[in-house]
């Protein structure tokens, strides 16, 4: 049994977070810790509805083709220091002018800015937009360091496709670990883009490194063919290559997305109350100061919600460019649960009916300052492996709703072949979760989520649910506080 459910507040904020990146520029204040140089003026930057994650008032930089943005190196050991087995991801949003054939406009780049001191070519690397038959094609650039009497060389990787000068707003990206030149990636607007190494050999050598400054928008003392020209937003250094997912802001899990996921959870949820299932499930509960006043059902589940009404609500993490809200979370509420879980034989001895059988677990633990609520991705492999099932054999699949963003994204994650060879070192995708498997009675987001007690009311619903089939394999799954994964 588990009691009336009040709600739940969870402080997992970092809901398909990652890690803090090294350097983070969005225009919105003034560009502390950069110097300006030229003329840098604002315009509207990516907002929505096209652009979803963004405020409705967000702003961009408007570099016209001679400005740029310069960060001081802060020296040995700076966090803008890049070696051999460092992963680095360069990423911004774009809105560019024209890009001549052939000419490589700076988006970001450390080194080669012809200051005194330091070599011509001392490329510590580069995100720039390259000119190919009219488009904007993404291209990664360094310059591996002398080495074995061998000199410095350049090394180009460029995307076989981009994007078409002054076609609104895209995102573009390059991830790579210095010394693996395989682990290159391009992304254009969070997709994969193919590419290929078209200067310098394919190397393993390590790259320039020296305490030359970081330029925004230019290179080479501000070469005009080699100065952006057009609306620049979000520029990012990470020390860590993202995924796709991430590339695509959030695992591209739009706010209309994480509403629906929502209103579908209230919707369920109530049919379910309607259908009895949930009535030898939930103990009735005597209200203070009385105790004459019984509650028998559930007063969270909004069965008169609506889409409209879910999308008038505000984010509560990220008051900018959030899209996590309070009726697309798991409330906060009080509760209890409690399962009788024994050997079958003792189950028989003592005269008991089994509701089903435990078949199988895992347990799984990422690093929370990747993505913290990704646990049941990784928890759920280990668990269909131990029962010898595949995920399109299960008939049942129930995954703790802590967010709707959250479950969103591990869905993707299940299907996605990068992420099983990427993260989970494995051949293919865990598989698709039909619509009809998922969350059938609703979930966290409209019953609540009791601490330590969620867990348990999944597998008893889950339980009484195979019983009443007379057969059945279900999946039970959550996400919990520090990165951990339960299924």
């Amino acid at each position: 049994m588990h009691p009336t459910r009040i709600l739940a507040f969870s402080l997992l904020s970092a809901v398909c977070a990652v890690a803090k990146p090294v350097l983070h520029l969005d225009f919105e204040g003034e560009s502390t810790g950069f110097e300006t140089v030229g003329k840098l003026s604002f315009g509207v930057g990516p907002r929505p509805p096209e652009f979803p994650d963004f405020a409705k008032k967000n702003r961009a930089g408007e570099f016209d083709g001679s400005s740029r943005l310069v960060r001081k190196d802060s020296g040995k050991n700076s966090p803008l220091d890049f070696d051999n087995g460092d992963a680095i991801t360069l990423e911004a949003w774009v809105w560019p002018g024209r890009v001549g054939e052939g000419n490589n406009v700076y988006l970001i780049g450390k080194g080669r800015t012809n200051n005194k001191g330091f070599s011509a070519n001392n490329q510590n690397y580069a995100l720039r937009l390259r000119g190919q038959k009219g488009e904007a094609c993404v291209s990664f650039l360094f310059a591996s360091r002398p080495e074995n009497g061998k000199p410095s060389e350049w090394h180009r990787w460029t995307s076989v496709s981009g994007i078409l000068p002054g076609d609104g707003w895209h995102h573009v990206a390059a991830c790579y670990e210095f010394g693996k030149p395989e682990s290159i990636k391009g992304y254009l607007d969070g997709k994969s883009v193919a590419g290929k190494w078209d200067m310098g050999s394919f190397t393993k050598r390590p790259p320039v490194v020296d305490d030359d400054e970081l330029w925004i928008g230019s290179s080479l003392g501000g070469s005009r063919n080699s100065s952006y020209a057009g609306g620049l937003d979000e520029v990012a250094i990470h020390r860590e290559i993202l995924s796709a997912e991430v590339m695509a802001k959030d695992n591209h899990i739009a706010r209309e997305d994480q509403d629906a996921f929502a209103l579908r959870s209230h919707q369920r949820a109530a049919a379910a109350w309607d259908q009895g299932v949930y009535d030898d499930e939930v103990m009735t509960y005597r209200r203070p100061p009385d105790y004459e006043r019984v509650t028998r059902r559930d007063g969270l589940v909004r069965s008169e919600t609506t889409l409209e009404k879910l999308s008038t609500l505000r984010p509560v993490f990220d008051r900018r460019h959030g899209t996590i809200t309070a009726g697309n979370s798991s409330p906060l509420t009080d509760g209890a649960s409690a399962l009788l879980l024994m050997e079958e034989g003792t189950a028989k001895r003592l005269g008991h009916e089994p509701l089903a059988f435990l078949r199988s677990w895992g347990f799984a633990a990422i690093d929370p300052g990747w993505q913290l609520l990704m646990g049941p991705s990784f928890a759920c492999p280990v668990a269909l492996d131990r029962a010898e099932l595949t995920l399109d054999q299960v008939d049942l699949v129930d995954i703790h709703e802590a967010f709707s963003a959250q479950v969103l994204s591990n869905l993707e994650a299940f299907k996605s072949n990068d992420f099983a060879r990427d993260r989970l070192g494995r051949d293919r995708a865990l598989g698709e979760v039909p619509d009809e498997k998922l969350n059938i009675y609703g979930g966290s987001s409209s019953l609540g989520h009791p601490f330590a007690a969620t867990g348990a009311r999944q597998a008893l619903t889950m339980a009484r649910e195979l019983h009443r089939r007379g057969s059945g394999t279900a999946l039970v799954t959550q996400c919990a506080a520090g990165g951990l994964g339960a299924a």
